[in-house]
């Protein structure tokens, strides 16, 4: 099954940016929206994260209301635990409301896996296999050992199965420069040629890298 479309929005951007990496650490790969595109976004997003902070907005809270009810896109608000309650945020019974980041993670990847069938725990790729639960990685059979960063890279690119994505995105989501993900995907190659003598991520000129 398909990776869904999310989207990450709310009127703290620093927060929203901060809340974007690490759900991204955690295998929850977003897409940063204005709260005033919401409406806009629900035709192309199968589910909205709004970052409730204490500024937050009770419209925006309305307009994924609104959104959730006309175009059936499902919607998480997460509230941080130094919330006042109770939050108009959470008067609504078809949003799923969380109180702190660990239940904010574990809800977001029930979800994908339920609702939209992706299973997050096993990713398949290409001849690439990652168990995000243990961290193991294994290509064409063969385990090997990357590095954090290279494994966030792997991750990602297993999300969007043999669809090439530029260094440029990838950046975005990891959080280094695409120099930089071009010397970890280096890095990655040499690993897997190591083992299997084969190169486990190529590019598309012009379009952006994948797994084989």
């Amino acid at each position: 099954m398909k990776y869904p479309r999310i989207a990450i929005t709310g009127t703290d951007s620093s927060a929203v940016a901060q809340a974007h990496k690490k759900l991204a650490y955690s295998d929850i790969f977003t897409t940063i929206i204005h709260p005033d595109e919401i409406k806009k976004a629900s035709a192309n997003n199968d589910l909205i994260i709004l970052l409730a902070t204490p500024g937050g907005r009770y419209s925006d809270a309305c307009i994924c209301r609104r959104v959730s009810l006309k175009s059936g896109v499902r919607i998480v608000v997460i509230i941080g635990k130094d919330a006042e309650a109770p939050s108009p945020l959470g008067i609504y019974a078809s949003i799923v409301v969380l109180c702190d980041e660990k239940d904010a993670v574990s809800t977001i990847h029930s979800i994908i896996s339920r609702d939209f069938g992706f299973d997050t725990v096993e990713l398949r790729c290409g001849r690439m296999l990652v168990d995000t639960e243990i961290k193991e990685y294994y290509y064409n059979g063969a385990r090997f050992k990357p590095t954090p960063t290279e494994g966030a890279i792997i991750r990602f690119l297993c999300v969007f199965n043999d669809a090439p994505v530029p260094a440029e995105k990838i950046a975005s989501y990891i959080g280094c420069s695409s120099s930089s993900v071009i010397v970890h995907i280096h890095a990655i190659n040499e690993k897997t040629r190591e083992i299997t003598k084969r190169y486990a991520i190529d590019n598309k000129t012009g379009v952006g890298y994948f797994i084989k």
